[in-house]
């Protein structure tokens, strides 16, 4: 079964990498990084900053093969 990690990143600063989980395919690691974005925005509680980048890269082997992010602009 293949290998799948999820790394978060704020703007450009990792803040997580999760131990590589083992998951059918691709669209089981899609879901898996779903499902947390949805959790993380959700626990913002309107906390998110505007001029701010957000994201959740699925690594497989190290390379990233999709990812979720989260751009916030602002001129005030």
């Amino acid at each position: 079964m293949p290998q799948y990690s999820f790394v978060t990143t704020h703007n450009g600063k990792v803040l997580d990498t999760d131990e590589p989980l083992d998951l059918p395919d691709v669209e089981a690691a899609w879901h898996e990084a779903t499902v947390y974005a949805g959790q993380m925005l959700k626990d913002l509680d309107g906390s998110l900053r505007s001029n701010t980048e957000w994201s959740v890269e699925i690594r497989e082997r190290g390379e990233s093969i999709r990812a979720i992010r989260i751009v916030t602009e602002g001129k005030k």
